[in-house]
């Protein structure tokens, strides 16, 4: 987490704002947050986990910036990430959508043996939560996260995003470095798989 912080806190202005959700952790989260002691960091508290969904909705709720970067705590932005999302905004007058490339990393506790068994993707052009960018007047439009869904919640939105016929600027930069461990969700394909499916049901209802 303490990477994933700094990564961020290194390259924003002093305007912006680190909406930071503890939901309901039980290890040393808040207190790493809390030695910052930076005034750009809003930690907020929830008393329970109630999953992905809700917390993001919970930051997008007090959020006050003109737009939106969602990031995991075991990830974190690549140098200039930031530098080149405020060019690509002033270059095309403010899209709703802006999103990068995403570059995979191993998390080192891993057991290398166990590496065996997987393959590190290569750099992708992928929709990931710390990869998109959306303006804050979007989300606002088209609602938050749906937290009945018990996965899936991101491709949900993104879904939205399309029907809306947003306008969407792909950038050639990386502006996520994603850490995989053994736990990550879309390593398990037949959760990720069965939610996906309940998103895609859902939106054929529409």
């Amino acid at each position: 987490m303490e990477e994933c912080v700094l990564s961020v806190l290194s390259q924003i202005s002093d305007a912006d704002e680190l909406i930071i959700i503890d939901d309901g952790s039980t290890d040393e989260s808040s207190r790493i947050i809390q030695r910052f002691e930076d005034h750009r960091i809003r930690l907020i508290h929830r008393n329970k986990n109630g999953g992905i969904g809700e917390a993001r909705n919970d930051g997008l709720r007090i959020a006050r910036g003109r737009y939106i970067n969602f990031i995991d705590a075991d990830d974190y932005w690549p140098k200039g990430r930031y530098k080149s999302l405020e060019a690509l905004i002033k270059k095309h007058q403010y899209p709703d959508v802006i999103s990068g490339k995403v570059e995979h990393f191993y998390s080192p506790e891993i057991d290398p043996k166990r590496l065996a068994h997987f393959k590190l993707p290569t750099i992708q052009d992928a929709s990931l939560p710390g990869s998109v960018v959306i303006s804050n007047d979007l989300i606002q439009k088209i609602g938050h996260f749906d937290i009945s869904l018990k996965g899936g919640e991101f491709v949900d939105l993104m879904a939205k995003i399309l029907h809306e016929k947003s306008s969407w600027i792909k950038s050639e930069d990386i502006f996520l470095l994603r850490r995989i461990h053994l736990s990550n969700y879309t390593l398990n394909k037949k959760q990720m798989n069965d939610s996906y499916l309940t998103v895609i049901k859902k939106h054929l209802k529409r």
